[in-house]
């Protein structure tokens, strides 16, 4: 049985908090879990490597905040995966990705990538 979809309950620069608890590092979550990802392949461009703590092949639909200026960007490997497996991907400045994924946290298949800084 899965975990309840975790809802972000405040974003600000360098921090967001999930379920009333504060991280400061860039995270997944995906089917009630949180993923640490701080430590990505490369700082400011989301790297399919950087997915792998998911289980990449139940995710359906991917919301990323690419930080609070939109300075992160997305690998083509990333949209190319995508692409191919039919996943839809949606990739907006944190704070808009933020009400993205609350409004869509119950999908089943989704995945919530934040990034949490610039």
């Amino acid at each position: 049985m899965n975990a309840p979809p975790p809802r972000i309950t405040a974003y600000r620069f360098g921090r967001i908090e999930i379920d009333g608890r504060s991280h400061e590092s860039d995270l997944l979550l995906f089917r009630g879990r949180i993923f640490d990802i701080s430590h990505r392949e490369q700082g400011h461009t989301l790297m399919l490597a950087d997915l792998a703590p998911a289980p990449i092949e139940d995710v359906t639909h991917i919301v990323v905040g690419s930080g609070a200026d939109g300075l992160m960007t997305v690998a083509e490997a990333v949209t190319e995966f995508c692409d191919s497996r039919n996943i839809v991907l949606e990739v907006m400045r944190t704070p808009d990705a933020v009400k993205r994924y609350n409004t869509c946290r119950h999908e089943a298949g989704l995945l919530g990538v934040f990034h949490v800084t610039c």
